[in-house]
């Protein structure tokens, strides 16, 4: 009997060591706040387009993801990703269920990490750290950093294989290419970052390869430059795209900076594209943010956008964000 009950222990004791190894967690944001536009006729991202209406909306998209890991053994694990994007304010569903992510990864610290789904490109990243508001509300850079590439399928690919290199002296490299499947052009892409001593310094590259009518030939290059001083962090974004089947050039060039003051976040940023011979875009933008706590926090943002001859459109702000 004793040694039955200690077979039986020493079985329980493999058994919870072996999903321990394994643990899953639930986390997301949810983001509501009203803004008001002046129905003003030029570019402006984020804000309400022509409409003078009070809306009700969120400045970061609210989301739920579910993350796992399991520890395979020698430094190496398996992992996932699903990222569901939702309109809190109406309770509807983004038309791709997992449209934030939906990954599956495989690696270590070491040897770096094989993923595949669907996921933001390469050249995402530099784009996205550069902006302060971080591609939400009407404050926001956002898709204009991508200087006239494409729309919004390009900042995510789907059907993607990507290699993402282990941090070496402060550098890491990531690959992917997003698998057309024979509907739409294959998209390749890398970056390459730099971050020590307060210095974030990267470059990225992305192509579309495949039919012209789709896209195919259009390309990015894209540069970003901040430095944290710790009181305020300066940060110089440049791109240039390749469109019409790589024979139009767009800019881009935007600055920004972000001031902490202990529970507080001051923001500014001003963006320019020319998009090819088209009429050339501004925006100059400011917000502030006040954390409650180390999740829960309130901002007040606004952005004007100014377009030749177009009217200036201008909008503004407030709401609250809570992470969990």
């Amino acid at each position: 009997m004793f040694k039955h009950s200690v077979v039986a222990c020493a079985l329980a004791a493999a058994t919870i060591a072996v999903y321990a190894q394994s643990s899953v967690s639930i986390s997301g944001i949810v983001d509501l706040g009203v803004a008001k536009g002046n129905g003003g006729t030029a570019a402006n991202a984020g804000g309400n387009g022509t409409s003078k209406a009070w809306m009700q909306k969120q400045a970061t998209p609210s989301r739920l993801v579910f993350r796992g890991t399991e520890d395979l053994g020698g430094g190496t694990s398996v992992s996932f990703v699903l990222d569901h994007r939702f309109t809190p304010d109406d309770g509807a569903s983004s038309a791709t269920f997992w449209g934030g992510r939906s990954l599956l990864e495989i690696g270590s610290a070491k040897t770096g990490t094989l993923y595949m789904g669907r996921d933001y490109s390469p050249a995402f990243w530099p784009a996205f750290l550069s902006d302060p508001f971080q591609w939400g509300g009407v404050g926001q850079i956002g898709l204009p950093q991508f200087a006239g590439f494409s729309d919004t399928a390009v900042v995510r690919t789907n059907n993607t294989l990507g290699y993402l290199s282990p941090r070496l002296g402060g550098a890491t490299v990531r690959v992917a290419t997003g698998l057309g499947e024979g509907v739409v052009p294959r998209d390749d892409g890398i970056s390459v970052d730099y971050r020590a001593n307060g210095i974030y310094a990267a470059v990225g590259f992305q192509k579309l390869h495949g039919a012209a009518a789709l896209g195919g030939g259009n390309s990015l290059t894209n540069l970003a430059l901040h430095y944290d001083f710790g009181m305020v962090k300066p940060m110089l974004y440049v791109a240039r795209s390749k469109t019409a089947g790589g024979t139009v050039s767009n800019q881009f060039w935007s600055l920004a900076a972000v001031a902490p003051f202990g529970a507080d976040n001051v923001k500014i940023a001003y963006s320019q594209l020319t998009p090819g011979k088209s009429a050339k875009q501004t925006k100059i933008s400011l917000g502030y943010e006040h954390y409650l706590s180390k999740r829960t926090n309130v901002y007040l943002d606004a952005g004007s956008g100014r377009e030749s001859g177009q009217s200036t459109n201008t909008a503004y702000g407030v709401g609250i964000r809570h992470t969990f």
